[in-house]
């Protein structure tokens, strides 16, 4: 059984070594793997996630408090502490000396949900497709707030 697995580990040390030199299968899939890992982890080194923490988001210049609220865009994973329980929030709105005023929960699943429903179909066309799930792949591009505080 020890004699076996040697051999394997040879065999497959000597097969990567000629698929690395002579740049056969699956040498152009692993490279691209290599490089696809090697820029993710630039990535994550120079844009570390946000802190989860309930830390200041933002500093005041030239004056220390806000004399209008303002809406901060959120998202998936974003401002978890204001928003337990669910994927995160939306929007935080911040307000005088940067104390959250409101928040408001992102919610994908109800928004899916919302999408399917027969009333919409005409004015939004919406299909599954595979492979798609709103928590993974809708993000948030703007965001306004209604006279009804919506």
């Amino acid at each position: 059984m020890y004699l076996f697995a040697m051999a394997l580990l040879l065999a497959v040390f000597a097969g990567g070594m000629y698929a690395g030199h002579y740049k056969v299968f699956p040498h152009a899939l692993l490279s691209t793997a290599y490089k696809t890992y090697k820029t993710f982890v630039a990535a994550v080194q120079v844009n570390p996630p946000p802190p989860s923490s309930a830390a200041p988001r933002f500093e005041f210049i030239g004056n220390d408090h806000l004399t209008d609220p303002i809406l901060v865009p959120a998202g998936r994973g974003r401002f978890r502490e204001y928003c337990p329980g669910h994927a995160g929030c939306i929007t935080v709105e911040y307000a005088g000396r940067g104390e959250v005023r409101h928040v408001w929960p992102y919610r994908p699943d109800e928004l899916e949900k919302w999408m399917e429903k027969e009333e919409f179909a005409p004015d939004f066309p919406y299909e599954h497709s595979l492979g798609f799930s709103f928590l993974d792949h809708v993000m948030i591009a703007s965001q306004s707030q209604y006279a009804n505080g919506d």
